[in-house]
């Protein structure tokens, strides 16, 4: 809870401009904004607002990266879907993934990302990736968001971007909102 943070006030602001959801971009230990999930959950409410979406993610730690085992990573994921769940949310994007130095490393983020979409899903929360430029680079011959895109299942990892453009070129497009004829309504 950051000092002087004001939800009521940040909620009757959005709601006074004709907001009626929202994503988040603070969850922590359990929290959203320093508030359980129930009571984000009901702060929203008091002003018709709906939390639909959250940024959160819980990198791999370098021992992790070199062991290939994420079993650590999952179990915090356990409790972020759930207290995402009792929020309200009905998107997870992870919004940042650090460089791996290697393919390997980056195949086990990939097995990661899936595990974590499967577990969202079984909690009827869709996962996603929001990429960034650092994506585009390569990552021993493979452009990394390529190779993320070649290894993650789309049944379980939603992409997260608009039109992409590189160098005048289009070579991806789509968003998770453009494609969810709910949230479009």
């Amino acid at each position: 809870h950051r000092a002087g943070y004001q939800l009521d006030s940040i909620f009757k602001g959005l709601a006074d401009m004709g907001y009626s959801s929202f994503e988040a971009a603070n969850y922590s230990n359990g929290k959203f904004y320093g508030k359980t999930p129930e009571e984000f959950k009901a702060t929203a409410e008091k002003y018709g607002l709906t939390p639909i979406s959250s940024h959160c993610n819980r990198n791999l730690t370098a021992e992790e990266l070199a062991a290939g085992d994420f079993t650590e990573g999952l179990k915090w994921w356990e409790q972020a879907i759930a207290d995402h769940k009792a929020a309200g949310m009905k998107y997870i994007v992870n919004p940042w993934q650090n460089r791996p130095g290697t393919l390997a490393e980056l195949k086990t983020i990939c097995d990661y990302f899936n595990e974590i979409g499967k577990m969202c899903n079984a909690a009827g929360i869709k996962y996603g990736y929001h990429n960034h430029s650092h994506e585009m680079v390569k990552v021993e011959d493979k452009v990394m968001l390529e190779y993320m895109i070649e290894n993650t299942d789309p049944a379980n990892v939603l992409a997260d971007a608009y039109d992409m453009v590189c160098n005048g070129v289009e070579v991806g497009g789509g968003s998770i909102r453009i494609h969810d004829a709910e949230l479009q309504a």
